[in-house]
């Protein structure tokens, strides 16, 4: 009897212990895409990780061609062309998990020896902690799509974001053919100005 009623207190420690580490786990919890860095002043810096949903075609698609060139469908690069979008951005890969906003802007072909863009995109939230829903990062630059990891830059921002100034890797996290469906990854790297929380 003892034994077994040892068994049993050992068995519910072991379980408050799993539920304790878990609650700890700061990629558990909610908003974990969103991480502060640093503060000094009323200027804050932060990374933000996210996914990217981009429906290339199919019932879902988010992106659309709203302008080409006249050797745009000969160039091997597709020189020329320009398309408009709007793509979900996650908190987690799959697309089901948390909304955490938009990626939204154009981008225009615009190397005429590899695959390579000119792009000018808004990162639109629509969740995240203060005043970040409906604060947007604005970010502008050169992706050559066949690299592994592109760079490009934040030129500002609104609402939350105001006077930010920073660096995004992209890269492609998987690419789904038959669905014409891509998945990327971000990792924004900001420095901005909040003056409704200065630091302490």
């Amino acid at each position: 009897m003892a034994k077994q009623i040892l068994l049993t207190l050992m068995v519910i420690l072991i379980s408050s212990l799993s539920v304790a580490i878990y609650a700890s786990d700061p990629d558990t919890e909610v908003g974990s895409w969103f991480q502060p860095m640093g503060c000094n002043g009323n200027e804050r810096t932060a990374k933000i990780h996210l996914y990217i949903q981009d429906f290339k075609g199919g019932r879902n698609k988010t992106v659309y061609e709203v302008a080409h060139a006249s050797i745009t469908s000969t160039s091997p690069t597709s020189f020329g062309l320009v398309q408009v979008l709007d793509f979900l951005m996650t908190a987690g890969l799959d697309l089901n998990s948390e909304p955490v906003g938009r990626f939204q802007g154009f981008y225009a072909a615009s190397d005429m020896r590899i695959k390579a863009y000119t792009m000018d995109i808004n990162y639109y939230f629509t969740s995240g902690p203060g005043r970040m829903n409906g604060s947007t990062i604005n970010i502008a630059g050169r992706e050559a799509i066949m690299e592994q990891q592109r760079e490009l830059a934040v030129v500002g921002g609104t609402g939350m974001f105001r006077f930010a100034r920073g660096y995004n890797f992209l890269s492609t996290y998987a690419t789904i053919v038959e669905n014409e469906y891509l998945i990327l990854e971000s990792t924004i790297y900001v420095t901005y100005q909040d003056e409704s929380a200065p630091c302490n």
